[in-house]
């Protein structure tokens, strides 16, 4: 996984905790320090905040990890195994 994409789990992560009211004093300085950074930041904050955006976004978050945590054989292999199966 690219270093962006890591980011941006674990700000998603940081996110959802402090929805839970859960957040470290290191993630809640890492959540201030974002939501610093843009107005677009603050507005996406805000709307996380609306049950429906978070739930979205939370069947998202999901379904990506479920794809990249199973990794996939190539078609050559399965092929391969099942020709050469008795």
């Amino acid at each position: 996984m690219e270093t962006k994409e890591i980011e941006i789990f674990r700000l998603s992560e940081i996110i959802a905790r402090s929805m839970r009211e859960e957040l470290s004093d290191d993630e809640r300085r890492v959540l201030d320090e974002w939501l610093a950074q843009d107005e677009r930041h603050r507005t996406m904050y805000a709307a996380f905040g609306r049950e429906e955006v978070l739930a979205e976004q939370v069947r998202l978050r999901q379904t990506i990890q479920q794809l990249t945590a199973t990794p996939r054989l190539p078609d050559v292999y399965v092929e391969t195994e099942i020709l050469a199966s008795p």
